[in-house]
C-alpha cells in the first residue's frame, strides 16, 4: 500500500496554530479527524490542546510546556523516538515566539487551519484511491464513503445591534500617534526631497528602537522588511551609516520583488515563513505594479492593486508602507487637505484603497518640509519638519506642529520678499508673492512691527527697514 508524504512543514505549523490561537481552539478543534496528522506526536499535542480548552476555554500557549510535564509520565520505554521529537517541538515554544505568532489576525489563522485539513482529507482520497487501483478494488464504493471537507463561509455582513455590542482590541502603533500596526499606508512626495531618507530613519528606527525624528520613542523593536528596488548595497550602505544605527540585524533588505498578484503571493509566502516581520517598506510602488487590465479604468485598476495590499495587510496584521512620487512638485505654502490629495501621482483609486495617506511636502533646496497625515482610524497630523545634513545630525526632525511652523518659515518668506523689493508693499502684494493667506501675512506683520523690522508707510503698506 502506498502511503502519501505530506508536508511536515504544514502539520506543525497547524499544531503551534492550535497552541497559541483562542479562535482556532473554538473554531477548528471539534472539527480535527486524528486520521488528518504524520506526524508522531501530532495526536498527543491535539489531545492536550482539547483538554486545556475544554477546562480554560483558550489555548494553551506557553501552558504546553506545563502540559508536558503533566503527562511525561504517559510515555513509556517504547515512546523513545516520539517523545524526543516532542521535545524538540516543544523546545521552539517559547514566550517571545507565542508574542510574535499571537500578533497574526485570527481570521487568516482559521483560514490556513481549514486549508490544512482540507488540503489533507483530499491527500487521503487521492492515497486510498491509488491503492485501489492497484488491488483491483472498486473507486466508486471510496468515492461513495468519502466526506469533503466543508469550510464554512465567514458571514457577509453584520446586525447593527451586533456591531454595537462589538469590542474591539486598542490600537497598537509601530510609531506612536502616527502609524498602526496592520495597516496599509502611502508615503508620496517629489523626487530627490527626502522621502528615502525618511523612509530610512523609519525602517532603521523600527528595527532597532529609539527616537525617531527626534519626537516618537520606539520601545518596541520589530522586524523590517524593506524592498529598495531603485537603490543599490552601495547606495543604501553609504547612506544607513551616516544614521550611525547600532544594531539593524532586524532589519532585512531586498533589492528585487516580483510584480503584480505574483508579488502579493510572493510577500505572503514570505510573512508566513517570517512571522516576526510586523513592517513591509515598497519604495517604489510602480517596482510591484503589475499590467492594467484590459476592460479596467486606471482608477479601477490602481484602486484593485492598493486593495490587494490593504487585505495583506489585515491577512497577515503587518504595516505595509508604501513609497510613490507625487504628480508634481506642489508650491510649499500649500497646506489645504484638497491640494495635498491632489498631489498624489494617478488617480483617486490609490489614496482611496489606503487606510492612511502621508504626504511630503518640500521647497527644493528648502530644509524645512510639511508631512500631512490623514487616515480612517488614526488622527490626522500637521507636522513641520526639519532637515539637518545627516552628517552632524539625525536627518529629518519634528520640528513643530504645522501651523506653528508654518508661521515662522512665512515670516523668512515674507522678510526675504520685502527686502529684495526695498519698497512699499501691501498685504495682498505679499500674500500673493508668499503664496499664503492674507491672515497670516496680517499676523507677521503685527510681529515685524513690533521688533523694529518692518515700519508701516501709507495706507496699509509696509517696508522692511531690517
Amino acid at each position: 500500500m502506498k502511503k502519501t508524504i505530506p508536508n511536515n512543514d504544514d502539520e506543525r505549523a497547524f499544531l503551534i496554530q492550535c497552541i497559541t490561537s483562542d479562535s482556532v481552539c473554538k473554531e477548528i478543534l471539534a472539527r480535527i479527524d486524528y486520521k488528518y496528522f504524520s506526524i508522531p506526536y501530532s495526536k498527543t499535542i491535539i489531545k492536550w490542546v482539547k483538554e486545556y480548552f475544554a477546562e480554560y476555554g483558550k489555548a494553551p500557549r506557553a501552558d504546553i510546556h506545563t502540559l508536558w510535564k503533566k503527562h511525561r509520565k504517559d510515555f513509556n520505554e517504547d515512546d523513545t523516538d516520539e517523545v524526543d521529537l516532542l521535545k524538540k517541538f516543544l523546545s521552539s515554544i517559547n514566550k517571545e515566539y507565542v508574542e510574535s505568532i499571537e500578533n497574526n489576525s485570527d481570521d487568516f489563522s482559521i483560514k490556513q487551519c481549514h486549508e490544512f485539513l482540507k488540503k489533507r482529507n483530499e491527500d487521503i482520497l487521492a492515497e486510498q484511491i491509488t491503492n485501489a487501483k492497484e488491488n483491483g478494488e472498486s473507486i466508486q464504493e471510496i468515492l461513495n464513503k468519502y466526506k469533503p471537507y466543508e469550510i464554512e463561509q465567514l458571514p457577509e455582513g453584520v446586525n447593527g445591534n451586533d456591531l454595537l455590542n462589538m469590542e474591539f482590541p486598542e490600537l497598537v502603533y509601530i510609531v506612536p500617534e502616527m502609524i498602526t500596526l496592520g495597516s496599509c499606508v502611502l508615503l508620496v512626495g517629489g523626487p530627490k526631497l527626502g522621502k528615502s531618507w525618511f523612509v530610512q530613519q523609519l525602517v532603521t528606527k523600527i528595527a532597532e528602537g529609539g527616537v525617531l525624528f527626534r519626537k516618537y520613542k520606539i520601545k518596541k523593536q520589530r522586524n523590517v522588511l524593506y524592498l529598495a528596488d531603485e537603490d543599490t548595497a552601495r547606495t543604501l550602505y553609504e547612506r544607513i551609516k551616516k544614521l550611525k544605527c547600532e544594531n539593524i540585524s532586524r532589519l532585512h533588505i531586498k533589492f528585487e520583488w516580483s510584480r503584480g498578484d505574483q508579488a502579493i503571493k510572493d510577500m505572503r509566502t514570505y510573512l508566513e515563513k517570517n512571522p516576526r516581520t510586523k513592517l513591509v517598506v515598497i519604495d517604489p510602488l510602480v517596482t510591484v505594479m503589475g499590467d492594467r487590465g484590459k476592460n479596467d479604468s486606471l482608477y479601477q485598476s490602481e484602486y484593485n492593486t492598493i486593495k490587494k495590499w490593504w487585505k495583506l495587510s489585515k491577512e497577515m496584521n503587518v504595516t505595509i508602507l508604501i513609497i510613490h512620487h507625487s504628480r508634481k512638485a506642489l508650491p510649499y505654502i500649500t497646506t489645504t487637505e484638497a491640494d495635498v490629495m491632489d498631489m498624489i501621482n494617478g488617480s483617486n483609486g490609490l489614496g482611496g484603497a489606503a487606510d492612511q495617506i502621508m504626504v511630503l511636502v518640500r521647497k527644493r533646496n528648502c530644509p524645512d518640509a510639511k508631512l500631512f497625515s490623514m487616515g480612517r482610524a488614526v488622527k490626522d497630523l500637521f507636522l513641520g519638519l526639519h532637515w539637518e545634513d545627516v552628517e552632524c545630525s539625525d536627518g529629518w526632525s519634528i520640528a513643530g506642529d504645522m501651523e506653528e511652523v508654518e508661521i515662522r518659515l512665512e515670516k523668512k518668506e515674507i522678510i526675504s520678499i520685502m527686502a529684495e523689493n526695498g519698497g512699499p508693499m501691501s498685504q495682498t502684494q505679499i500674500a500673493r508673492l508668499a503664496k499664503c493667506s492674507q491672515a497670516n501675512v496680517s499676523e507677521v506683520m503685527k510681529v515685524l512691527v513690533e521688533k523694529d523690522l518692518v515700519e508701516k508707510v501709507g495706507y496699509a503698506k509696509y517696508k522692511y527697514i531690517g
